[in-house]
């Protein structure tokens, strides 16, 4: 795959694009179709997901109806497991077939992404739990029957295609997961489901729990996406900083590089901020972001890659919030676009700065490769 320099500066991308975009906007047009083989034959130069969420349902559905040329796959977070590991769809009010149904008639693509959220019966919830993974992943036996569960239920709603997102794992499943999602896609193919695999970021490989579980070169020969969690760059442990600076973000793509090829890659960015006090740090939107400076008459500066942060300085303490806006996803979409990247995913739809809708449009319609 030839690729443009690198080094290009953001912002000579940036003003190529618009040029771009006006030249290809008459040939590319508009899609909508009623049939996924229909999609698949007139798939845009460049595509983007988002990951749709149980508990901002309908907040995630207005943003696809902003902007309804923007999204092509759209990822339902609803998949969790039982305290036994059965797959099982999250509770909701919202009639999850008929929004499946709803995007497949707007040319969407659906998929279900599985969680390893144990919920229990009273509803209470051990977020990604590493044990129950070890023992669906202990056997032949267990690794199939949890497959079986897994086809029955993306087949059961009409799916796209399956996610798998299981987090914080053992580094001694290490091998019996990646023997898990190679049995798994051998499992799809005759049903016609995808497969995609939601990762942690990571710079090397690391013997460790956590991102140190996931073979990446070992996923990337039988998944078609391997979705990488570009974000968390700064967290409690770190102190205040951006979510992701973009000189990180290629630390990280330049690993998988290595792993993968480049068009199974999928670099999956997050909208949400984060505010750091006394120690602690809590995730905050774009509106929370915004409204809060406004109330403390807080001076919004930017980082070299365009992303907003202030400070509050309180009585007590001081509190440093970073968080993403237009302006600075289209800083990491321009660097995205001079790697040669066609396919971006957003974690999550609904409560961010709906001018990255725009900057998504163009990334979308500027391209120069189709999937």
């Amino acid at each position: 795959m030839n690729r443009p320099n690198r080094r290009a500066r953001p912002r000579a991308i940036a003003a190529s694009r618009a040029l771009l975009a006006a030249v290809l906007a008459s040939l590319l047009g508009t899609f909508a179709t009623s049939s996924y083989s229909q999609v698949a034959a007139h798939q845009p130069t460049r595509w983007v997901g988002g990951w749709l969420t149980y508990w901002q349902f309908e907040q995630g559905l207005e943003s696809i109806r902003h902007s309804p040329d923007t999204f092509q796959d759209v990822y339902f977070f609803i998949g969790q497991l039982s305290p036994s590991g059965d797959p099982m769809l999250a509770a909701s009010k919202h009639d999850y077939r008929a929004t499946i149904q709803q995007l497949k008639t707007q040319g969407k693509r659906s998929w279900l992404t599985v969680v390893n959220d144990v919920v229990s019966p009273a509803q209470k919830a051990i977020l990604k739990d590493p044990h129950v993974v070890s023992r669906l992943l202990a056997s032949h036996q267990s690794r199939q029957q949890h497959i079986t569960h897994l086809v029955s239920l993306a087949s059961e709603y009409g799916f796209y295609g399956i996610d798998i997102d299981y987090e914080s794992l053992r580094h001694r499943d290490r091998n019996r997961f990646s023997l898990f999602i190679e049995e798994l896609a051998q499992a799809l193919q005759p049903h016609n489901i995808r497969l995609a695999v939601t990762v942690q970021p990571k710079v090397r490989d690391q013997r460790r729990n956590g991102a140190g579980v996931n073979d990446w070169q070992r996923l990337c020969r039988v998944a078609d996406r391997l979705q990488i969690m570009l974000y968390n760059e700064h967290s409690g442990k770190t102190g205040p900083g951006p979510i992701a600076s973009t000189a990180w973000i290629e630390k990280v793509l330049d690993h998988a590089e290595q792993k993968c090829p480049a068009e199974k890659i999928v670099p999956s960015l997050k909208v949400l901020g984060a505010s750091w006090e006394q120690h602690k740090v809590r995730g905050i939107t774009y509106q929370q972001a915004v409204a809060l400076a406004r109330q403390h008459n807080a001076t919004v500066e930017r980082t070299r890659d365009q992303v907003p942060h202030f400070t509050i300085a309180g009585p007590n303490a001081t509190r440093t919030t970073y968080f993403e806006d237009g302006r600075s996803m289209a800083n990491k979409l321009a660097m995205l676009q001079a790697r040669g990247y066609n396919q971006v995913m957003l974690w999550r739809l609904g409560s961010y700065d709906l001018e990255i809708n725009r900057e998504l449009q163009t990334f979308r319609k500027v391209g120069l490769r189709g999937e």
